[in-house]
């Protein structure tokens, strides 16, 4: 688990990485546009196959170049594309060349800190603190913040369960599907 204080930090790259990209707050058209940011970072965006089925993601430092899973539905890409972008602007001290994003329990705790790091930026990224809390009042259901923000409901359920920590024993009054 984040550090408030770590989640905060993300929280601020994050949001003078979309800065930087558009400006002001108000010229964030939802959902955000990935492409534009990794234009902005001059950030090589690739699709294809990985040999490894558990790889939904990669970023090569050498290259700058960010890899996706082609066949991944757009929230995914977008999220896995935000997400190396974390690793991009969080991670610049780590030795490692490439960082994979995989769907599987990390089991070392070096690592397994790294990629939620990542995770948090790409959630911020995508979903910026004030476009979020505006939406929020109006919006309760994780599906509709979902397809506003071209996300996952569960990236909206994370996201809003930090975000607004003193809602939390209430499921931060999120509507949210079980699957049956």
């Amino acid at each position: 688990m984040l550090s408030r204080n770590r989640m905060n930090e993300i929280e601020a790259k994050a949001q003078d990485v979309l800065l930087t990209a558009f400006e002001d707050e108000s010229a964030f058209n939802l959902p955000i546009k990935i492409s534009k940011i990794a234009e902005m970072l001059k950030l090589t965006l690739k699709e294809g196959e990985f040999k490894d089925p558990d790889v939904v993601g990669a970023y090569d430092k050498a290259s700058k170049t960010i890899y996706v899973a082609e066949h991944d539905p757009y929230v995914r890409k977008a999220f896995t594309i935000a997400h190396e972008m974390g690793h991009f602007i969080l991670h610049t001290d780590k030795e490692r060349e490439t960082f994979f994003r995989k769907d599987i329990v990390l089991s070392d705790k070096e690592e397994r800190t790294v990629e939620q790091e990542a995770n948090y930026f790409a959630a911020n990224l995508l979903m910026p603190r004030g476009t979020l809390t505006r939406y929020y009042k109006l919006v309760s259901d994780a599906r509709h913040l979902a397809d506003i923000f071209g996300v996952s409901k569960m990236v909206v359920y994370r996201l809003t369960k930090d975000a607004f920590p003193s809602e939390e024993k209430e499921e931060t009054n999120l509507k949210v599907e079980k699957k049956s």
